[in-house]
């Protein structure tokens, strides 16, 4: 213990804690001492410029001090006085921070007594004793510790580090070089033993004198395992590669499937709308292939795919796309070409398809394809509309014969595309054949080219039931006059030729194109069927929404659309729409769920979906005045559809009398033949009083609460 008396800086802004220190002190300090409190670090550095001292007792917490970096600006003034920091409990983190800067010791605020700061300033004062604990402290470290004189002389060596080194360093200079400078930050060394040390450096007191302490701590371990996840993670990265090209790719003639040519047909779209440049597409029918399966086996079958997908690749450009879309069709997509390039090339792939040599064929078996060529429009949404183009093509040209190259037209899909010729006459020859000696009977199926037949719209008004007020439109779909007249007969022939999602696509440019054509207000509803949301990539659907509404630049009114999906039409469990509705929804459009209430109406499936429009079918009111049955049934699904925050807008209103019962049931919204039937142009008085309503309200239940 000291005999002399103990000089001892205390430097503390609180008036009280610098008394209740002095007392605890007084009563348990260190025998004789004489305290100096400053309220500053600035005061105390100017203190130890000028004073001797044997202790510095450091609040970290003072007023406008840097905190734990008080410690090291103390160190530089005075390299050999010990240091005991006082923080706040919650500051104890800071505390051991203090430490690291080469503090002896820290005291909580709630630990200060006499006994605990007596027991702090004996430690930090009689350095032999604080040397042989640190001493021993660093033996029995589990990292390697070295602590080198400023002369470069190593002056301790625990016995971890000289595993680690293969034996105990005499000098500075005898450390692998990235341990010999000084730095501020942690490097990893690799060391003569093959391990790897993560090297630190901190300033320190040894035997009264400043020195270095480098620690070493083993990290071969966590290298070797860091290692092996990376190695994992690009074995990962590999496979989902391979995954997602396998996802992409026929397994049998190694060439896209659809899924990879719809990716490659939105890759393309985006470059012709960003540089203009001309796309073709050739559609490859296999001829015969039926017979070659049923004749020589489906091993037989399979080697010709391969060869004639070769024959293909190896006439065709690197660039261009190549995918087998059905069992013996392929796809070509021709980047930067024009029809008279695209012709060209499908005559070439004619040929050279008719000369492939087939290896595992017999002797005898000619290989020939018909192909048919059209460009690809600009605003195509859907692979599916380029393959029913083409198929149509493909059976004029195989009406003439096979080994045939035929043109689709005038393109693939698109807005604008001209009425084939002989669009009208095959009407025509329906429209008679549907009688017979005066009985009605159905035509024979007729093919269909969605791609030209005329459609034209007519809309039908949405009224607000309390007051009559028109506040938007229906745009419905119709055919050319005859059998096809009627959307019922016109998507029913679409559905049976496969033909379905390109019709649809083709009846919404028309329907948009009669909303950018007028000024129109209120809310507008377009329909859609939902396989179309399916096999047409929603963000096209959304730019074809965009550009043929002309809504491109004016995004504000966007939630004027409706898009209608019938529930008639869902397949099984809906929430295969749920993604894409969602990202319609995202887009600024809103959705309606048609005829409901007829049969299939699910709760939960209307709850997942979140429409922002539900239509109750008008079959739901047939006989809802003289039925009571009728008008209980329809109370019953407006209290269902209460809980699905959508606005309701009940179908098929035909009657005063039905009119007076749902305004009476608290109905919002109604459409129907009371108001009139649907018409090709609105008037413009109905026009100009059209609510400027920017979209059903979901305030507007199915029932007045």
């Amino acid at each position: 213990m000291r005999k002399k008396t103990l000089k001892i800086l205390l430097v503390e802004d609180d008036e009280e804690a610098v008394a209740s220190i002095r007392r605890s002190l007084r009563k348990g300090g260190p025998g004789s001492t004489r305290v100096t409190d400053v309220a500053s670090l600035v005061q105390a550095l100017d203190h130890l410029d000028r004073e001797d001292v044997d202790l510095v007792l450091l609040d970290l917490s003072l007023e406008g001090s840097p905190g734990v970096e008080s410690v090291r600006l103390i160190r530089r003034t005075a390299p050999t006085v010990p240091i005991v920091v006082i923080a706040a409990e919650r500051d104890e983190r800071i505390a051991i921070q203090a430490l690291q800067r080469d503090a002896q010791d820290y005291l909580l605020d709630h630990q200060l007594n006499p006994g605990t700061l007596g027991r702090a300033i004996r430690y930090a004062v009689e350095p032999d004793r604080w040397q042989d604990q640190y001493r021993r402290q660093l033996s029995i470290s589990p990292d390697g510790v070295l602590i080198v004189d400023p002369a470069g002389r190593v002056i301790f060596v625990n016995s971890t580090a000289a595993r680690m080194l293969g034996g105990a360093p005499a000098r500075l200079a005898d450390l692998p070089e990235p341990m010999r400078a000084s730095r501020d930050t942690a490097v990893d060394v690799t060391l003569e033993t093959a391990r790897i040390a993560e090297i630190r450096e901190v300033a320190t007191i040894w035997s009264g004198r400043p020195a270095r302490l480098i620690s070493m701590h083993d990290i071969t371990d966590r290298r070797a395992v860091e290692r092996k996840l990376n190695d994992m993670a690009e074995e990962l990265r590999r496979a989902n590669e391979r995954l997602e090209r396998l996802a992409g790719t026929d397994p049998l003639t190694d060439v896209l499937n659809r899924r990879g040519m719809e990716e490659a047909l939105g890759s393309e779209l985006r470059r012709v709308g960003r540089t203009g440049d001309p796309l073709m597409a050739i559609l490859i029918d296999c001829d015969d292939f039926k017979s070659v399966n049923d004749s020589y086996g489906h091993a037989v079958g399979d080697a010709v795919l391969v060869a004639l997908s070769r024959s293909v690749q190896d006439t065709v450009r690197a660039g261009d796309h190549l995918a087998r879309v059905g069992g013996d069709e392929f796809l070509v997509l021709l980047p930067s070409t024009t029809v008279a390039e695209g012709t060209v090339v499908a005559e070439k792939l004619r040929q050279a398809i008719k000369t492939t040599p087939l290896p595992l064929a017999p002797k005898g078996l000619k290989l020939s394809a018909s192909l048919g060529v059209a460009p690809v429009a600009r605003d195509v949404v859907s692979l599916e509309e380029i393959l029913a183009s083409l198929n149509t093509a493909l059976k004029r040209g195989k009406q003439m014969g096979k080994d045939v190259v035929s043109g689709a037209g005038e393109g693939v899909a698109g807005v604008g595309a001209e009425e084939s010729p002989d669009v009208a006459e095959r009407i025509s020859a329906a429209s008679d054949a549907s009688t017979t000696h005066g009985a009605p009977t159905r035509p024979k199926p007729m093919v269909l080219d969605p791609a030209s037949i005329a459609l034209h719209t007519v809309v039908h008004g949405i009224r607000r039931l309390d007051d009559a007020q028109l506040v938007g439109h229906e745009a419905l779909t119709r055919g050319p006059p005859g059998f096809f007249a009627m959307p019922s007969d016109l998507f029913r022939a679409a559905f049976e030729q496969n033909m379905l999602t390109t019709l649809d696509l083709r009846a919404l440019r028309v329907s948009l194109e009669r909303m950018s054509d007028r000024g129109w207000g209120g809310w507008y509803h377009v329909n859609l069927f939902p396989s179309t949301l399916l096999n047409a990539p929603v963000d096209r659907i959304v730019s074809l929404v965009e550009v043929g509404a002309s809504l491109a630049d004016a995004g504000g009114t966007r939630d004027r659309i409706c898009i209608e999906l019938s529930e008639q039409q869902f397949l099984g469990d809906p929430s295969y729409l749920r993604a894409p509705l969602q990202e319609l929804r995202a887009a600024g459009f809103r959705i309606a769920i048609d005829d409901v209430g007829f049969g299939r109406s699910s709760i939960e499936a209307l709850m997942l979906l979140e429409p922002d429009v539900v239509k109750v079918d008008r079959r739901c009111i047939k006989a809802l005045t003289t039925d009571a049955g009728t008008r209980r049934q329809l109370e019953r699904l407006l209290a269902m559809l209460g809980a699905v925050d959508a606005a309701v807008i009940v179908e098929g209103v035909e009657t005063e009398e039905e009119l007076a019962v749902l305004k009476d049931m608290g109905v919002p919204y109604g459409q129907g033949y009371l108001w009139g039937k649907p018409v090709r142009a609105p008037t413009r008085d109905d026009l100009e009083s059209m609510l400027a309503a920017r979209g059903p309200s979901r305030q507007a239940r199915g029932r007045a609460s």
